[in-house]
């Protein structure tokens, strides 16, 4: 026994290395791409133009058409460290860095669906349709820093949740405020914390997940999970133009409508034309409704307001994509297993008890039987 237990300790560390190998293959593969943004010039002299004058433009020097209109810059720091990294290492040295944070996001995915019990087909199927899914959006861009911080805070929160400190939350509004002078995706930070205060006190106060939590008493999360909301509402003001940040949206929707021929990244994606991120949304829903009762109401709610904004503008559908692991981790586990069960249940036992291997292997580690009490 003690051999096989050996064997099959060997066989689970070499799946977690393979796993763990072919994903990172994956994400240099969608990662390791040229810079294809047309704004990326535009980004580069604005930084050098910061660099240079060692101060945050507050109007616009560059459209000859409305020069010196007000210009709420929020991606000012992006633009320096674009720029500032251009100059060291080149457009090839910047694509490697992207790369890099890519790989460093696929880890943070692999991580939460592992710690949620998926088995390496689960977590492939979830980091596979990630990655492929939001490839087109992991650009030598600003939009990057949104598509790296808003994970990350979700995984902080649900680490938060998970251990009962105060560590990981602590951590929020700080990235929050950097994300801030990064991309103005940043505000959906608190947005998406505040929609999982109000899922979570539902769900407390509804006890729907009453058998999903350990015995006995337990302290709610709602409240410090709202305290984290507001303070990163705060955090998101630490930027040169403090709360203007939170008018950036209407400001954008309000240029966009003034253009005489629409901006393609602001357009609704056509099924036709995206079918893989309307597949991947009925798909989630799919998923959400079957698994409803062990939907995350942090991370489920998060990720079905992705999908509201990239059903909007086709910009969004690389935030649906990277939220799609947080979001659909607990309810697809929970299917995988439920197959697990009802498979062996239907297949006869072979010789010596033991019943043939099932096809939902793999895809969620499978709960141990109590041991039968020996006579």
């Amino acid at each position: 026994m003690n051999d096989q237990a050996t064997v099959r300790t060997a066989e689970s560390r070499g799946d977690r290395v393979l796993l763990v190998g072919l994903l990172l293959l994956l994400a240099l593969a969608v990662s390791l791409t040229p810079i294809r943004n047309y704004d990326f010039w535009w980004h580069l002299k604005t930084g050098s133009l910061i660099l240079s004058q060692h101060a945050v433009p507050r109007t616009d020097p560059f459209s000859f058409t409305a020069e010196n209109a007000p210009w709420v810059d929020h991606e000012w720091l992006s633009q320096v460290l674009l720029d500032a990294g251009f100059s060291l290492f080149g457009p090839a040295g910047l694509i490697v860095l992207k790369s890099l944070l890519v790989c460093g996001l696929c880890l943070l995915l692999l991580s939460h669906v592992r710690r949620e019990g998926h088995g390496p087909a689960g977590a492939s199927l979830l980091l596979a349709a990630a990655l492929v899914g939001a490839s087109f959006r992991l650009d030598v861009r600003p939009e990057l820093a949104t598509l790296l911080l808003l994970p990350l805070v979700i995984d902080l929160v649900l680490r938060g949740r998970a251990t009962g400190g105060p560590r990981p939350l602590i951590l929020v509004p700080p990235l929050v405020a950097l994300g801030s002078n990064l991309h103005p995706g940043a505000v959906l930070a608190p947005v998406l914390l505040g929609a999982g205060v109000v899922t979570t006190l539902a769900t407390e106060r509804l006890a729907i997940f009453a058998g999903d939590r350990p015995a006995g008493p337990r302290p709610s999360f709602a409240p410090r999970l709202l305290l984290v909301a507001v303070a990163a509402s705060i955090a998101a003001c630490a930027n040169p133009y403090g709360y203007r940040i939170y008018t950036v949206p209407f400001e954008v929707r309000r240029l966009l409508a003034s253009l005489p021929s629409p901006n393609l990244e602001w357009t609704r994606p056509g099924v036709q034309d995206f079918p893989l991120f309307w597949l991947a949304a009925a798909a989630a829903s799919a998923v959400v409704l079957a698994g409803w009762r062990r939907f995350d109401p942090i991370a489920t709610p998060a990720l079905f307001i992705a999908a509201i904004l990239a059903a909007a503008h086709l910009r969004n559908i690389g935030l649906f994509f990277v939220l799609l692991p947080f979001g659909l981790a607990r309810p697809a586990r929970a299917i995988a297993l439920g197959i697990e069960r009802l498979w062996r249940r239907a297949l006869p036992a072979a010789p010596g008890g033991v019943r043939p291997g099932s096809p939902g292997h793999g895809l969620a580690d499978t709960e141990p039987e109590p041991a039968k009490s020996q006579q």
